[in-house]
């Protein structure tokens, strides 16, 4: 119990050293730390690799070759390889990506931290239960020949809706991105299919009542005609 407080209150730095690496911040260090999570090793492996790259494009600019080129030569040996710590994981390094990533590291210091990634959490989400129970209903109340068209006269209605009563309500005009990834598209064609039979049955039903009440009407005697007064009438 005592070992494992001891490793637990010990700082990160010193986990590194243990491991026999260095700070993240200081160029050479050994950033596949041991005592990383999984989820975090190719993010290190990433600013480690970057740096060396840059490192190297630096060197080749300063012997006197053109930036883009020295770019264009770092990227042929990464571009598309695995990661060593995740072997599913592969580089999507482009020369106009690392061409990007080499001012950010300038930027950034000329070490490997330059390049940690920032992801924004906490966002609020752009579609709520309500919309999307609200759009399904309107899906399975009229037709449409895409999903985009509906969400599109949907957002219309919405926004129409919801002028007067929340005035500083953001449109939803531009959100239908979002909506496949909760009401796929085949769940859409779905309930437009199931639409598209009940408008035929409908149909058919409109049809027979009239063809039964021709029917009807044929078998019955015409109605006698009312006679009419012959006498001066008073209607003005």
């Amino acid at each position: 119990m005592g070992h494992d407080q001891n490793n637990f209150g010990d700082s990160s730095q010193s986990r590194t050293a243990r491991a026999g690496g260095a700070p993240l911040g200081k160029p050479g260090a050994r950033l596949l730390d041991p005592f990383l999570a999984p989820h975090l090793r190719w993010q290190a492996e990433r600013a480690k690799t970057l740096h060396k790259l840059c490192t190297r494009i630096e060197a080749r600019v300063d012997d006197g070759q053109p930036l883009l080129k020295a770019v264009r030569r770092a990227t042929l040996r990464r571009n598309g390889k695995p990661y060593h710590c995740d072997p599913q994981r592969r580089w999507a390094l482009s020369p106009t990506t690392l061409y990007r990533l080499w001012y950010c590291w300038r930027r950034g210091g000329e070490i490997p931290s330059a390049f940690k990634l920032h992801y924004a959490g906490g966002r609020k989400k752009t579609l709520t239960l309500a919309v999307l129970s609200r759009f399904i209903e309107f899906c399975s109340t009229f037709q449409f020949h895409s999903q985009a068209k509906a969400f599109s006269a949907f957002a219309k209605v919405e926004d129409r809706h919801w002028r007067h009563m929340r005035p500083g309500r953001p449109s939803l005009a531009h959100r239908f991105s979002n909506v496949p990834r909760y009401f796929t598209g085949l769940q859409f064609r779905a309930l437009q299919a199931q639409l598209k039979a009940i408008a035929a049955q409908q149909k058919e039903l409109g049809r027979l009542r009239l063809l039964f009440c021709a029917d009807q009407a044929r078998r019955f005697p015409a109605p006698a005609a009312r006679r009419r007064r012959n006498g001066p009438g008073f209607d003005i």
